[in-house]
């Protein structure tokens, strides 16, 4: 437990810090540890969406509602929908988050 929430905390310096790639490793590393981590899948979607990997961004927000039901999640994934012009799946997602 010590070493994930080092981890998580060292990931949320890096990317506060604008330094997304180290702050990836650390919260991949997090999710290594502990699979059940939600607080790690945003950070990580959060990070690869500003990087642009929308697809990565989108994959870790979609393993966030097997842990827990999380409207920021919803609305993050009806977002990066919306950014690729999928207006019916991102409509979906926004009514989730509701």
């Amino acid at each position: 437990m010590e070493q994930q929430t080092f981890l998580f905390n060292l990931g949320t310096l890096y990317h506060q810090q604008k330094q997304i790639s180290s702050a990836i490793e650390c919260y991949l590393r997090v999710i290594a540890l502990n699979p059940h981590w939600v607080p790690a899948y945003i950070n990580l979607g959060n990070a690869y969406q500003e990087t642009g990997a929308l697809e990565q961004a989108l994959e870790m927000y979609h393993q966030v509602p097997e842990h827990t039901s999380n409207a920021l999640v919803y609305n993050n994934i009806g977002a990066l929908y919306q950014k690729k012009g999928k207006q019916e799946e991102a409509t979906h997602y926004f009514k989730k988050a509701l």
